[in-house]
């Protein structure tokens, strides 16, 4: 993430966050772990213009967001 421009101020806080997160923080679909980038795969929502993290959703959800 640090290498794709991602700002956080913690990213250990934030890789547990990531990775113990079971469901989308947005519509609460159980997120799985999929390397190809199905409904369900994990996703860190980011803003593309601040670069700061919003949520974990699902690949679904993120799609769906503004790229905001």
């Amino acid at each position: 993430w640090k290498c794709s421009g991602i700002i956080c101020d913690d990213f250990d806080t934030l890789y547990e966050r990531y990775l113990n997160t079971e469901l989308c923080e947005l519509c609460d679909v159980e997120l799985t772990e999929d390397k190809r980038n199905t409904k369900t795969t994990r996703c860190l929502d980011h803003c593309h213009e601040t670069r700061e993290v919003r949520n974990i959703v699902c690949n679904s959800c993120n799609a769906k967001l503004p790229r905001q």
